[in-house]
């Protein structure tokens, strides 16, 4: 339908709604007259009189049921009159005023921001086959229009997520994008994102780890977030390359550590090279004590069968912390001893969100711990998974 077509619609119903508000009001004018008058009739009536010549009350009654009737419709018409008067508000306002391509930069930047944020992760494995790596949205931003992209290029905010795989034949061009990404954050902290390709071997040594090394040597001064997302069972060279970089160069701004294997039947732990390691460990090349001062200022901790050991510093001081089984194994589960857990809780007494899924241990406890309790004051978020279980869905728990 045309502006025109519309606006003689418009036109038209503006005149009958006009016309039909003149008739109500005659109506109810002539209504209250009538209903006046059924009163005066009792009033001109004697109560002494044996026979009343008032209105008959039997054909008031069924009168006074029409009454809540009239009132409801009355009703919806100023719901509906009152619903178009705040949308037609509401479009008219600033809010409403100007498109898209007219705001300012720094408003459209904090849009490209939000909508990036907003935005769910991938966290999946990336298969060798697929066309693209990652769903990049900030390289979306810059290829719409010119100014979108002299936007997108000039925000430094957008380009702080930085997604790496170890993909056999492209991880040159990966590395490359990573750089990339880095440079245009500026001076931003970062947050990186690690994985590997499903049923892919592992990295040429010889033609990447060394590059991949020295990019993690870079921006690990910056980086405030670390998550690694394992689909293979054993630690790959790319995962203890990047881990070790980042734990060993970090600074107090490393905050947020996130790992997770996808298909590790075996509980693993994060463990300098030692030839007492299980395979399912992940390794780094660091010293125990490198190892510690890297966790040491995490407030966020999310770990799916692979953990930092129970009694490290990466325990202390959390606010978000998430010790889950992969739920592919449930039988499988991680073993955690009462006291070790205990002690975590003690050492993150702020926490605010706690998940937990593991095979909590108490067939050695002491007794003395039965009284132990411990104070969680700003705990918002509870979630409880039960383990030695086939059917996880049917045994989870929020608060």
């Amino acid at each position: 339908m045309s502006l025109g077509n519309h606006n003689h619609t418009y036109y038209q119903l503006n005149i009958d709604l006009k016309a039909a508000r003149g008739k109500l009001v005659d109506a109810l004018d002539q209504y209250a007259d009538l209903c006046l008058i059924v009163r005066n009739t009792h009033h001109q009536t004697s109560f002494k009189d044996i026979q009343p010549a008032g209105f008959p009350w039997s054909d008031v009654a069924p009168e006074l049921l029409h009454i809540p009737l009239l009132e409801t419709r009355l009703q919806e018409a100023t719901q509906n009159l009152n619903r178009a008067y705040e949308l037609g508000q509401a479009r008219s306002s600033s809010a409403y005023s100007h498109p898209i391509n007219k705001l300012p930069d720094e408003i459209l930047a904090h849009i490209f921001c939000f909508a990036t944020g907003t935005r769910p992760q991938d966290s999946h494995p990336i298969k060798e086959s697929g066309t693209k790596l990652f769903p990049q949205y900030p390289d979306s931003l810059a290829q719409t229009c010119a100014r979108w992209r002299q936007v997108a290029l000039t925000c430094s905010a957008l380009w702080t997520r930085i997604q790496l795989a170890s993909h056999p034949t492209h991880f040159d061009s990966i590395l490359d994008h990573a750089k990339l990404y880095a440079k245009r954050a500026g001076h931003h902290s970062l947050e990186l994102y690690i994985t590997d390709i499903q049923d892919e071997a592992d990295l040429d040594l010889d033609s990447n780890i060394d590059g991949l090394g020295q990019f993690i040597v870079s921006i690990a001064p910056r980086t405030k977030s670390l998550e690694i997302v394992r689909s293979g069972s054993y630690t790959s060279e790319f995962e203890k390359e990047s881990l070790a970089g980042v734990l060993q160069g970090c600074s107090e701004i490393f905050t947020g550590l996130a790992v997770c294997s996808k298909s590790l039947t075996y509980p693993g732990f994060i463990r300098p090279l030692d030839d007492d390691n299980k395979g399912w460990d992940m390794e780094v090349d660091l010293s125990p004590e490198q190892i510690e001062r890297g966790l040491a200022h995490l407030t966020l901790l999310h770990t799916s069968q692979i953990f930092p050991p129970w009694g490290s510093t990466a325990y202390q001081g959390l606010v978000d912390l998430r010790l889950m089984p992969n739920h592919q194994f449930t039988y499988e589960c991680p073993t955690i001893d009462a006291f070790e857990f205990i002690g975590i809780l003690e050492a993150s007494p702020h926490l605010r969100i706690l998940h937990f899924g593991l095979d909590l241990n108490l067939s050695s406890h002491d007794a003395s711990l039965d009284k132990v309790n411990v104070r969680l004051d700003d705990l918002e978020v509870l979630y409880l998974s039960a383990s030695e279980t086939y059917s996880p869905e049917d045994t989870e728990y929020e608060i």
